[in-house]
């Protein structure tokens, strides 16, 4: 019982481990910055996606019209992000690490549901 114990924490802590670096890799990885897409809410019921203060799509539960109208006034809306990868193998590794470190940490997170007392 004491070794399956230990095993279980070490596989945390490299689940934990593999989680942080994935982590670190995604941050090192990605970029992150305001792209000139905005998503609007014009209405109760309805919505539009402008690009450089221009209509493009507007709609919602309705018609879907596109326009190159005049973008309408925006209420508390900022610009889309747009995520770029600048190193995609690091994007992706990161990925598989994070899925790792969960997968590694999930076996001691069902033997500790599923154990009883």
């Amino acid at each position: 019982m004491i070794h399956k114990v230990k095993l279980w924490a070490v596989l945390n802590l490299i689940g934990v481990a593999c989680g942080v670096a994935g982590g670190l890799l995604l941050a090192y990885a990605l970029t992150l910055k305001p792209s000139n897409f905005r998503l609007v809410k014009t209405g109760e019921k309805e919505l539009a996606i402008c690009l450089d203060n221009r209509t493009v799509v507007a709609g919602f539960g309705g018609p879907l019209v596109v326009s190159d109208d005049p973008c309408p006034d925006m209420q508390g809306t900022g610009p889309t992000a747009e995520i770029t990868a600048n190193r995609p193998r690091l994007a992706h590794l990161g990925l598989w690490l994070i899925i790792c470190g969960f997968v590694l940490q999930l076996p001691s997170a069902l033997a500790a549901i599923f154990t009883k007392p």
